[in-house]
């Protein structure tokens, strides 16, 4: 089954073909300096103090985080 992406492009092996794409991603990439600020006030606006290795984290990492940090956030956590 073919998979694509949300910018219309096909995804091969969950990552989107198109480079131009903000999704996509080989997943090796590391974390942008705005990824890691947006978890960090994200962080601040839960009033949470997990620690996070940011500089050891990829881009899709701090993708999904980012994902996961929002829905807590959108809940009322």
């Amino acid at each position: 089954m073919l998979e694509f992406c949300i910018c219309g492009s096909l995804k091969v092996n969950g990552n989107c073909t198109n480079r131009k794409c903000a999704h996509h991603m080989s997943g090796m990439e590391p974390a942008t300096y705005k990824q890691i600020e947006y978890i960090k006030d994200i962080l601040d606006k839960l009033q949470d103090d997990t620690e996070y290795a940011f500089g050891n984290m990829a881009q899709k990492e701090a993708n999904k985080l980012i994902v996961s940090l929002e829905e807590r956030l959108e809940a009322g956590e």
